[in-house]
């Protein structure tokens, strides 16, 4: 029988609290899970971050920097984490990326390389075949694929 994986949605979450910020996401680690779902998203300015939403307030996150919309977030009272602070803050962690949007997904391949190049430590997830294509076109050794659509997402990874 295969080993049943404790998945965080968006980290761990009080009533009224977003999701998909580091707090969230320590709470999460805190608590003992084996893995963090986050939703992943590219700013204009490159970077790549955790955010459920397109958009904050109407204007959306890939027409922004990510300066521009931390000030947006920050006033409708949360913070936006990057990527690569949640690896860093969180170095045991093993992660689920949900890739949100079509476009970057040889850069986050590289940006993985770069910061979490232990393959073992995370799966990339998303709805859209073409993404999930390009990034086993770029790292065939990446695990990838379509979310919740085997009995479990982390049983057909792991």
């Amino acid at each position: 029988m295969p080993k049943i994986l404790l998945i965080a949605h968006k980290g761990i979450t009080s009533e009224g609290d977003r999701g998909n910020t580091l707090v969230d996401f320590k709470k999460a680690a805190e608590a003992g899970v084996d893995m963090i779902e986050m939703d992943i998203r590219r700013t204009k300015d490159n970077v790549f971050i955790a955010h459920y939403e397109e958009d904050i307030s109407n204007v959306f996150l890939k027409n922004v920097t990510f300066s521009n919309a931390q000030e947006i977030a920050e006033k409708r009272g949360y913070k936006i984490p990057r990527l690569e602070d949640i690896i860093r803050e969180l170095p045991d962690m093993r992660f689920d990326f949900e890739l949100k949007e079509e476009g970057y997904e040889t850069e986050l391949v590289e940006f993985l390389h770069a910061y979490l190049p232990d393959k073992t430590r995370y799966i990339i997830s998303s709805f859209n075949d073409r993404s999930i294509t390009l990034i086993k076109n770029k790292d065939p050794e990446i695990k990838a694929g379509h979310p919740g659509t085997d009995r479990t997402r982390a049983e057909s990874f792991f």
